[in-house]
């Protein structure tokens, strides 16, 4: 049960200073550093504490966002015109991919998948194949083995459909399998329709009741929907674009709103605030709005000390770290029998501040920035707790 920091560009800094220790895993980014600077982040993350340190190969990751992933020697040249379905073609995928992971002395490797053009049955088979043959070869080395499987969100649309993917690939016993969630809405913005979130909790409390752990990548403030579905360990990044897997995710339109704005992230709203929105909800007298759960953090501090005494100077890494610690703190939080309960509640009491903003026609900066997926969470929430009962 841990919170996992999902590297990206330029995040070793958030491990190597003091400051966010919730974090107890890390999964490395190929796509952003090649395998010699990987070697050196694990051997300084190693000095920095006892971190569960997880290797994924992203071949999952479009053609237009692969930057560093070509130079690692596990990437085949042809890997957007070879035979998929060749079993032969894997093998020397994963047995590269392998010594890259005994290399770097990771804790776990995730097999290699691609993403597919079409979700189907005969996709979550391959996925179950590539991770047996990976399981072949990591025999005797020490490292773990953890099934990837990538998951289309708007095509899980009844539960009955994740309980054939549960089926599938669980057949051969996996102890662990991570999750990517292709999601089509911007980074930043939250998955708001429930009738797709509540089958992916059913995915999860499926996959976690056969005895699988799920660690579920690319997480944003929907973390606390997965905890309540039971998912084991869940990850997160510093940049917006992290935490959000999309095929279009590094966009123009949607890069800015992930690396240049800041962002608090308010447990009370469950949503994240610019710093006009902060101005205005103490203005009109809602400052009680602010500062609630693990959102109170010490970089919230800091940020609160910037806005008050260093007025239009920048925060957004501040921004990052208090996300971060939010994320880190409440996971924890969430890894216990009654986390389903404890979500409940923190989504109806957010659902009824977003209400009184409403009343009072509060309105935030950004114009989507208004609380539906609160709601939306809360009916996902009700369908699953209803399908477990």
């Amino acid at each position: 049960m841990a919170a996992y920091l999902q590297m990206g560009h330029d995040s070793e800094n958030l491990i190597l200073e003091n400051g966010l220790p919730g974090f107890s895993g890390i999964v490395l980014s190929p796509v952003n550093r090649s395998k010699g600077v990987l070697a050196t982040n694990v051997s300084n993350f190693r000095t920095q504490g006892q971190y569960d340190i997880i290797l994924d190969p992203q071949l999952y990751c479009p053609r237009s966002d692969r930057g560093a992933l070509t130079k690692h020697d596990y990437f085949p040249k042809d890997m957007d015109t070879a035979d998929l379905s060749s079993e032969r073609w894997w093998r020397k995928i994963i047995a590269n991919l392998v010594t890259e992971a005994v290399d770097l002395d990771v804790d776990a490797v995730c097999s290699p998948v691609e993403l597919p053009q079409k979700y189907t049955p005969d996709y979550y088979a391959h996925c179950r194949n590539t991770f047996a043959l990976l399981t072949q070869q990591l025999d005797g080395t020490g490292i773990r083995p953890v099934m990837t499987v990538c998951l289309e969100l708007k095509g899980l649309a009844d539960p009955s459909d994740a309980l054939q993917i549960a089926s599938i690939i669980t057949a051969p016993n996996p102890k662990h399998v991570y999750i990517v969630i292709e999601a089509d809405v911007a980074p930043r913005l939250e998955l708001t329709d429930p009738q797709n979130l509540f089958p992916l909790m059913v995915l999860i409390s499926a996959l976690q009741n056969s005895g699988c752990e799920t660690l579920v990548s690319h997480c944003s403030s929907d973390m606390i929907l997965m905890k309540a579905a039971g998912a084991s360990d869940c990850a997160s990044g510093k940049f917006f674009n992290l935490r959000r897997f999309t095929r279009g995710r590094f966009d123009s339109d949607q890069d800015t709103g992930g690396r240049l704005l800041a962002y608090w992230f308010e447990h009370n709203l469950l949503a994240f605030l610019r710093e006009a929105d902060l101005a205005l909800l103490r203005r009109e007298g809602f400052g009680n709005f602010i500062g609630g759960g693990a959102s109170n953090n010490p970089f919230a501090e800091q940020i609160s000390q910037k806005l008050q005494h260093e007025p239009g100077t920048a925060w957004v890494a501040l921004s990052w770290r208090q996300y971060l610690a939010w994320f880190a703190a409440t996971e924890e939080r969430l890894s216990r029998p009654d986390s389903l309960l404890i979500v409940r509640g923190w989504l109806k009491e957010a659902d009824t501040r977003w209400g009184q903003l409403e009343e009072n026609e509060i309105l935030f900066e950004e114009r989507r920035n208004d609380g539906q997926w609160v709601r939306n969470w809360r009916q996902a929430l009700r369908d699953f707790r209803q399908s477990i009962t």
